[in-house]
């Protein structure tokens, strides 16, 4: 069994007194309702703004079949020309690089150029392609 010591009995509560209300007290009541109000309407005005938002993103999910279709086309070159890069950079690590493998390097990193719509992508991509030059311009002059 258990023993619970140092107990002792609860001595001099207090009552608490009810305050009457105020002028003051309703003053600020009405105070805390115009600011309720005025939060409504910031709540109202942010969902007009999400609504217009959610316009926006599905006109964007709705893009044309045109722009799909680029998109993809893109998307299939960058992979091709990543292909050759790897290519190119193999052979060059042999020793041994094709003038042709150059040649197909520039004319991809050119096409997939025309895709772009990232300007820094096609920054990287003119920079491809005018190396792939320049490597041709020193074989050819060799």
């Amino acid at each position: 069994m258990i023993n619970i010591t140092g107990l002792t009995s609860v001595q001099n509560t207090q009552k608490t007194e009810k305050k009457k209300s105020s002028s003051a007290t309703g003053a600020a009541f009405a105070a805390l309702l115009v600011q309720e109000a005025a939060s409504d309407e910031a709540v109202h005005d942010a969902s007009a703004v999400a609504g217009m938002g959610t316009v926006l993103a599905a006109q964007t999910l709705t893009m044309d079949s045109e722009g799909r279709a680029r998109n993809r086309r893109a998307v299939e070159k960058g992979g091709q020309l990543l292909d050759k890069l790897e290519e190119v950079r193999t052979e060059i690590l042999t020793g041994s690089i094709a003038k042709q493998d150059l040649y197909s390097l520039s004319k991809m990193a050119g096409e997939t150029k025309d895709l772009a719509s990232d300007p820094a992508l096609m920054e990287i991509l003119a920079e491809i392609e005018l190396r792939a030059e320049v490597e041709i311009a020193k074989l050819t002059k060799s």
